[in-house]
């Protein structure tokens, strides 16, 4: 469940060349391969792992700064 909330490795950015030089693409511009994502479902989560997950919840999607990697996979959990 961890790798999924928090991959080890994450796009931030992509380049290409063309004429005028190298274009810089922002991860947050999601191709259609990219969106569409796998949905997960977890069966016999522990009270102590929800009560976690509630807390980063919090923490990455409720203050002043929201997490973009937290919030895209954060749908994509069904507990």
């Amino acid at each position: 469940m961890e790798e999924i909330s928090f991959p080890t490795n994450s796009k931030i950015f992509a380049t290409h060349k063309s004429p005028k030089g190298l274009d810089l693409q922002n991860s947050k511009k999601q191709t259609s391969q990219e969106s569409a994502q796998t949905k997960y479902a977890f069966f016999g989560v522990r009270p102590c792992d929800l009560n976690a997950i509630s807390i980063q919840d919090k923490v990455f999607l409720g203050g002043p700064f929201i997490d973009p990697v937290y919030e895209r996979n954060a749908p994509v959990i069904l507990l």
